[in-house]
């Protein structure tokens, strides 16, 4: 421990004296390579967004990244990739979609955006096993009650 802080590495002994066999992780990104290095670039740079120094501990491939996850006892994680502009849900939904796939210890994540297009893909990749949402309001700068996703609530709703 460290200024009153567990490191990474005591928490599967302190889960053990627990009788925990391993925690959930709900709040992990894993983005395509190319959004995750501009999503770390504007947290290095303290952008307009945070006012403030967030910087990112957790660096390094997925695999390495993974791997970091499972040492510290997390059994099961999301992948929460978001998007930030119309036409790139698609994108980022193809991505954690082969994510899941290769990574069999996270859940299937998908976002959406308030687009015409997502009344559409939304029940898909639910229907195709989407098992969590991400949809950031700040960094895509919408508001939960847009009209555009009316479809998208009803379809998470129905599922």
């Amino acid at each position: 421990m460290r200024d009153g802080v567990m490191e990474d590495g005591e928490l599967p002994a302190f889960l053990d004296r627990l009788g925990i066999p391993g925690i959930f992780d709900v709040h992990v990104h894993f983005m395509a390579p190319e959004i995750m290095a501009k999503v770390q670039a504007y947290f290095d740079a303290a952008g307009p967004k945070l006012g403030r120094p967030w910087p990112i501990h957790y660096r390094g491939t997925d695999d390495e990244r993974v791997a970091a996850l499972r040492a510290a006892g997390v059994r099961w994680f999301s992948s929460l990739s978001y998007a930030h502009k119309p036409g790139v849900a698609p994108f980022m939904n193809d991505w954690t979609r082969d994510f899941a796939a290769r990574t069999p210890d996270t859940l299937r994540s998908a976002t959406f955006y308030p687009e015409p297009e997502a009344a559409d893909y939304v029940p898909a990749i639910i229907g195709a096993g989407v098992e969590v949402f991400k949809a950031h309001l700040q960094v895509g700068n919408f508001a939960a009650d847009n009209r555009l996703l009316d479809p998208v609530w009803a379809a998470i709703e129905a599922a």
